[in-house]
């Protein structure tokens, strides 16, 4: 059974009381999927403000309901990654020209090896008391990780990333629940914010083709675990590895040919 995709709509502000590598995790994923929206031209580019992270000179966007959106929807995609329940959080760019139809446009992967974003958090909130030494380098390793993906999005501005937009573009963010659910580490882990927000209808399991480009289109292809066809161009943008604590992220772009 292949791993579900999530989609957020109305989702509520997440409670959680993250550790310090969930924190620069989500700050920092929220800071790329500014830079993406700003490079692609998602919105118009007036509504983003300059501001600084990490040092980084960057953007973040002035429309409140963007910025909630996306705000909120790593409030529980950021948790449920941490955990082990996911292992991919997706910017999706689509066209909202078509009503009832979602076509795929493009869309960015931020993907993590479940067990190994679970044992890290796990390692760091089991340690954070006992090796504050420890903690504190493999938190410095880990923002200068993610401080070197952020600057690889801010590299693309003015390069060819993919076909220009249509003035109808818009996003949404999906979350894909992990495949290692049957490790026995992982096994009944779970993330609280995540089943909560399914409960209450705050997100949905979306069809496969409102999240994914070009999902299905070969077959038999097995060289390509993303379901990109001839048609379909995945690139990897940036791959960061904390060899101290096992964490990963590969960032990968998927676009029309």
């Amino acid at each position: 059974m292949p791993p579900e995709s999530l989609d957020s709509h109305n989702t509520p502000s997440s409670t959680s009381k993250l550790n310090t590598l969930s924190l620069i995790l989500g700050e920092a994923i929220e800071i790329c999927v500014y830079e993406l929206l700003y490079h692609r031209g998602v919105y118009p580019r007036e509504s983003f403000a300059p501001t600084r992270y990490m040092g980084i000179r960057c953007h973040v966007c002035r429309h409140p309901d963007v910025a909630n959106y996306v705000a909120e929807t790593l409030g529980i995609a950021i948790p449920a990654l941490s955990r082990g329940a996911a292992d991919c959080v997706s910017l999706v760019v689509i066209d909202g020209s078509k009503r009832g139809f979602e076509e795929v446009l493009e869309r960015y992967c931020f993907e993590f090896d479940a067990l190994k974003t679970a044992l890290a958090t796990e390692d760091w909130t089991n340690e954070i008391q006992s090796s504050p030494g420890k903690m504190a380098k493999v938190s410095k390793e880990l923002e200068f990780g993610l401080k070197q993906l952020i600057l690889r999005l801010i590299s693309l501005d003015g390069t060819r990333m993919g076909d220009p937009l249509p003035s109808s573009a818009t996003f949404k963010i999906c979350l894909r629940l992990s495949s290692q659910q049957d490790n026995e580490f992982l096994e009944g882990r779970g993330c609280e914010e995540l089943s909560c927000a399914l409960r209450e209808g705050k997100w949905f399991r979306p069809d496969e083709e409102s999240c994914e480009l070009g999902k299905n289109v070969a077959r038999g292809n097995t060289s390509d675990s993303h379901g990109s066809s001839a048609d379909i161009l995945t690139r990897p943008l940036k791959s960061v590895r904390i060899p101290s604590c096992g964490f990963s992220i590969q960032l990968l772009m998927e676009v029309k040919k």
